[in-house]
């Protein structure tokens, strides 16, 4: 890190690996994992995360977009990558040319791919109650109608769970209900002689939650990175997952103040005694929220350090009075250790990934990988 000069993010790629292989200690044996890296692996990196992965025997990864696929495309040509979201019909040929999986969202899209007249492989989304994309479950023609589509084809099948985090009886009712909506239609579709390719229904909490289902893949995104979505989600099974990513930043100048003194923008956090402050190089235009002004803590040598004052766009204030060893250049953990990312979200009304999607891409990701 000796170049590092401002703030930065610390990925441990052998934190990846264990908590990987706490996922695959639980699916069942037949079942594999597709990783899910989308908007750049929720800000840890992409490319380097898919990189470990394949490593480590992931052969099938899944984006949010094209231009997230096509960059994952770069690092191997061997593996299968799923779109999960909308490609243009405009880009169809590029979803040949790199050879991609395009999900298929709803029929009118479907017939519009078939119409490029490109052999474009695809996964078939299936609505089964959550009711963003997808073709409805109970739509049995219209599948088998898209089925027989001549330049698609047609390597899978799935569905998500819109309520698989929580444990209230009503939301496991409704799960229930969207997995045999699922394995109904599959049945149907067997019966049917229709060859619907590979499934996949979990994703992270659904996998925690629903160890027990069968299907050929299932998808593993924020468990990967050890963290939850949000600090109240429901986990029946008590995974030892670790946060992969600390976020730190250095001190670049200390004050002191006197009693009455006002710190920062608008005059919001004034010194009741003389204090000493550390100036941090980390902002909000870094994704460190201003909503947490004066609500949050860092660590500095393993002590606390209130935030004091608004946070500003590329700097904030702590609080070190009792902190005597603290001094310019010194490490500061914003996220990480005993500071925990989903409560530091929850501060901000925010999921944690949506927290850390946030992070500005000027703060340097630093990769950490020990050789035993």
């Amino acid at each position: 890190m000796d170049n590092i000069r401002r703030c930065w993010l610390e990925i441990d790629l052998n934190k990846l690996e264990h908590n990987l292989m706490q996922f695959k200690n639980i699916v069942p044996k037949n079942t594999n994992i597709i990783a899910v890296l989308k908007a750049d692996a929720c800000n840890h990196g992409a490319t380097t995360l898919a990189r470990k992965l394949i490593s480590l025997g992931i052969n099938f990864l899944a984006v949010a977009c094209l231009e997230e696929a096509i960059e994952l495309r770069t690092i191997d040509n061997n593996i299968s990558i799923l779109i999960l979201g909308y490609t243009e019909i405009i880009n169809a040929n590029l979803l040949t040319k790199h050879n991609l999986i395009q999900t298929i969202v709803d029929y009118d899209y479907a017939l519009a791919l078939n119409q490029c007249n490109y052999a474009i492989n695809c996964h078939l989304k299936i609505d089964t109650g959550m009711h963003r994309i997808g073709v409805d479950a109970n739509r049995i023609d219209i599948i088998k109608e898209i089925y027989n589509l001549d330049n698609l084809n047609i390597t899978g099948i799935y569905s998500h769970l819109s309520v698989s985090d929580s444990n209230l009886v009503n939301n496991i009712e409704y799960t229930q209900n969207q997995i045999y909506a699922f394995d109904k239609l599959l049945s149907t579709l067997r019966n049917s002689n229709i060859n619907y390719g590979v499934t996949h229904l979990q994703s992270t909490y659904g996998i925690i939650n629903y160890p027990n289902l069968e299907y050929d893949y299932v998808r593993l995104g924020t468990g990967l990175y050890g963290f939850k979505s949000d600090v109240n989600d429901y986990m029946k099974i008590n995974l030892e997952l670790i946060p992969i990513l600390q976020f730190k930043c250095l001190i670049t100048s200390i004050k002191y103040l006197e009693k009455n003194d006002y710190v920062g923008y608008g005059n919001t956090y004034q010194a009741l005694t003389p204090r000493k402050i550390a100036i941090l190089n980390v902002g909000f235009g870094d994704g460190y929220k201003r909503s947490l002004s004066n609500k949050s803590l860092v660590y500095i040598h393993g002590k606390k350090a209130n935030v004091i004052g608004k946070i500003c766009m590329d700097q904030m204030m702590v609080d070190i009075t009792n902190i005597d060893e603290a001094k310019v250049n010194d490490v500061v953990t914003l996220i990480g250790d005993k500071i925990n990312i989903e409560s530091l979200a929850a501060t901000c009304n925010m999921m944690t990934n949506e927290f850390l999607v946030n992070i500005n891409k000027r703060v340097e990701k630093v990769y950490i990988q020990k050789k035993f």
